[in-house]
């Protein structure tokens, strides 16, 4: 039978790792929830009422959450979950390949039989990341007692999605145009507190700076001096890698950085804490 770890077993950075790993999934599972949606929504005649909007939300690959499975194997927890998590990896994977191969939308109306093939896929793909989903309510509140009445009701809504999307129907449509509920809009938006040294290339000069927070679209620094709003600037952190960003605001001798890419919600900088 399922046992949760607890967290006498875990130290504060493996639980928190693991927290943050199923609002990693959590939003994940959102957007396998709003692809499949979308694809209910293509009626059998081959009319693509949606367009290439209907598809904006297809996620990326997730590196976090294989992290935390892997260091719960270590402490001996969660076999069941392993095997729920690889079967959505490798749903996920299908799943987006066939949807690659229609990206032009303008120029190839796929088959029926192609469109039955992605529909079914993403479905599957629905039902997999439920079921990962359902591991981690079980053991995110034995984790952080606190966590179940603060995260609960957004699993619960999750799965709900997942399983109607995968029987056809379309929740996260409105009016025909995929939506993100606003909690998870937050949630992408969210600030990581970091205290990484990094050195920022500015106007031909390097200066030493530290990055104090992370989102997905852009960096908090720190011991900067005073920069030009709107300059272009590129920063290298402490482990080699290298960002493009727009200095956005100043304030004293700290500013905000609006990165040229956006970071995707998988990124090690938003788990880093």
């Amino acid at each position: 039978m399922f046992e949760a770890p607890s967290l006498d077993r875990l130290s504060d950075a493996d639980a928190n790792l693991l927290i943050e790993s199923g609002n990693h999934l959590l939003i994940a599972g959102l957007h396998i929830a709003l692809t499949t949606s979308a694809l209910n929504y293509l009626d059998p005649f081959l009319d693509w009422r949606g367009g290439p909007q209907h598809f904006a939300f297809v996620p990326s690959e997730l590196t976090v959450p294989s992290v935390a499975i892997e260091m719960l194997m270590l402490h001996g927890a969660l076999p069941e979950m392993r095997n729920d998590w690889d079967l959505m990896l490798v749903r996920l994977s299908r799943a987006k390949r066939l949807l690659n191969r229609t990206s032009v939308w303008t120029e190839h109306l796929p088959s029926l039989q192609e469109r039955d093939e992605l529909v079914s896929s993403w479905s599957m793909t629905a039902d997999a990341a439920q079921q990962a989903l359902a591991g981690f309510e079980t053991i995110l509140p034995a984790l952080d007692p606190d966590l179940h009445r603060r995260e609960s009701p957004h699993l619960a809504y999750v799965c709900g999605v997942l399983a109607a999307s995968r029987d056809g129907n379309k929740p996260c449509l409105r009016n025909g145009v995929p939506v993100l509920p606003d909690w998870a809009e937050r949630r992408q938006a969210r600030r990581v507190p970091l205290i990484v040294d990094a050195r920022l290339r500015y106007k031909g000069r390097e200066l030493r700076v530290r990055v104090r927070d992370a989102a997905l679209g852009g960096l908090g620094i720190e011991q900067c001096g005073k920069l030009e709003i709107g300059a272009i600037v590129a920063i290298k952190l402490e482990c080699g890698r290298r960002l493009l960003a727009t200095v956005a605001w100043t304030h004293s001798d700290r500013a905000g950085l609006s990165l040229t890419t956006r970071l995707r919600p998988c990124d090690p900088l938003l788990s880093s804490s």
